[in-house]
């Protein structure tokens, strides 16, 4: 004899700290990683996770995608400024930070711009990475920030000031 279960539909979760949800049940890691690497951006604005040519919408909190890591690699003849800086990111990819793609919120919380699936995405540092890549900027005046100053950043020869936040993604041009 069979026996049959009636599963509730719960909507999958993307919290503002990358914690995967299934309802308000945390997603094993490892389904949580796999999720993290299917998840694709909707022309709605929406995400989507796609496995094959299954696809669930996502609801996601703050954004899509997080930095997982920082790797700072500061210069070996001023060790004030970095020389390189590499974002690994929640989808398992790893990519050089532009500082140019630097954002900001109003809560201080630090963001990039990344690319994926035809879009333009913001990516969520966590307050710790945003302390440890902040150590090397410098504070600059600025009207349209909040309080009248932004952070401009040096990663090698690239510079930068800190721009404001914007969370829709974008189609690539």
């Amino acid at each position: 004899m069979s026996l049959y279960v009636d599963l509730p539909e719960l909507p999958i979760r993307l919290g503002a700290s990358g914690a995967w949800r299934h309802g308000d049940t945390p997603l094993h890691p490892r389904v949580a990683k796999l999720f993290a690497r299917s998840l694709e951006p909707q022309a709605d604005g929406g995400y989507a996770i796609v496995l094959g040519h299954a696809r669930q919408t996502v609801e996601v909190q703050d954004v899509a995608w997080f930095v997982s890591r920082l790797q700072l690699q500061p210069a070996a003849d001023d060790p004030t400024r970095l020389a390189a800086a590499t974002l690994h990111l929640s989808d398992g990819s790893s990519e050089p930070l532009r500082p140019d793609q630097l954002m900001q919120s109003c809560e201080r919380v630090l963001y990039c711009r990344i690319e994926r699936h035809g879009y333009v995405l913001p990516a969520r540092f966590a307050p710790q990475q945003y302390h440890q890549l902040m150590l090397f900027a410098e504070a600059v005046p600025d009207a349209a920030a909040p309080d009248g100053v932004a952070a401009r950043l040096r990663v090698g020869e690239a510079t930068a000031v800190v721009g404001a936040f914007t969370r829709a993604p974008h189609p690539i041009r």
